[in-house]
């Protein structure tokens, strides 16, 4: 498969389309990190039109698989829609739904998380993910800065995205906690936050 074509198709749409895509920096950024870790089961949730889920599987081994839930039927209905032209169905599948109810009928053994769907969700969605994922599991959170606000003085932060950005600043902050370690902030892109999981420090809480 020509993996550079069908990357640059989808992106291609998704910027026609107008449908929230993570810039470049970011995007060879998480390939990286999937090149780096070798996950074999990935889950995303915030599918969009699929750009990060087959960028991930690109940079996968031939085994390995993307599970992604997207909550908008049209954008979950795009994304099934390159996995039948690329003919991946049996490695991508795009679940459509509210993730906290989609992530209660998963099967566990993820080894590598990567959030991109409502800031203000991140916690809620990796408190329901934990119990899904594999010891030293790789937890990666992207647009972290939140278009440079999560930086600004309280002051400077407008109203309507001040429970964001409050929201993202505790889930830094739990993220440098126990069961989780080796946690970074990465300044590529929109900012990406690095994380693994220690399971049996979990199962311990």
């Amino acid at each position: 498969m020509n993996w550079t074509d069908l990357l640059a198709r989808i992106r291609q749409e998704a910027l026609e389309l107008g449908v929230p895509s993570i810039d470049m920096n970011g995007f060879m950024a998480l390939r990286k990190l999937v090149e780096q870790y070798k996950p074999q089961r990935v889950l995303e949730i915030g599918t969009a039109n699929g750009f990060t889920a087959f960028g991930m599987l690109s940079a996968m081994g031939d085994d390995g698989t993307v599970t992604t839930i997207e909550l908008d039927a049209d954008r979950a209905a795009c994304a099934r829609r390159w996995v039948r032209e690329a003919g991946v169905a049996d490695r991508l599948f795009v679940l459509e739904g509210d993730a906290a109810e989609v992530l209660l009928h998963l099967e566990t053994g993820f080894d590598f998380v990567y959030l991109d769907a409502a800031k203000g969700q991140y916690w809620a969605n990796l408190e329901a993910v934990l119990p899904l994922l594999c010891d030293g599991a790789v937890i990666v959170a992207d647009d972290i800065f939140h278009d440079g606000l999560l930086h600004k003085a309280w002051t400077e932060i407008p109203r309507r995205q001040r429970t964001i950005v409050k929201r993202l600043r505790e889930f830094i902050e739990r993220l440098k906690q126990p069961p989780f370690y080796d946690t970074a902030i990465l300044q590529t892109g929109h900012g990406m936050l690095l994380a693994r999981f220690r399971k049996e420090l979990y199962n311990a809480i």
